[in-house]
């Protein structure tokens, strides 16, 4: 008969105390479980998320990641590749004496600010 593992959020790096906190045990026995897979750490030691993994899965606990979410930017918010590319060459203190062409355009950035609107 299989226990269901209960679901935790580990972090990447964490002490054996926190872990033991997440946890929800003892630090004393989060010690044992390292010592018997062969790993001698105190209680203030840090430990990684693999090694915290093996600890939680032999004490009835599935540890994962926390998700980070990023946030998106609105497309409103941004500005155009042109824009951009604009802004950035009227920060330049000199003018490039190459340019890229497209057809009969040219791609500086003064053309740019005259094909935007």
């Amino acid at each position: 008969m299989t226990q269901e593992l209960r679901s935790v959020e580990v972090p990447e790096f964490t002490t054996v105390r926190d872990l033991a906190a997440i946890l929800d045990v003892s630090p004393i026995d989060v010690i044992k479980e390292l010592m018997n897979n062969g790993i001698m750490a105190t209680i203030n030691q840090q430990i990684d998320f693999d090694t915290s993994a093996i600890v939680a899965e032999e004490m009835g606990f599935e540890a994962h990641l926390p998700v980070i979410q990023q946030e998106v930017e609105e497309e409103e918010e941004a500005l155009p590749l042109m824009a951009r590319l604009y802004w950035m060459s009227q920060r330049t203190t000199t003018i490039s004496p190459r340019t890229a062409t497209t057809g009969s355009k040219s791609m500086c950035g003064m053309v740019l600010a005259g094909s935007m609107s």
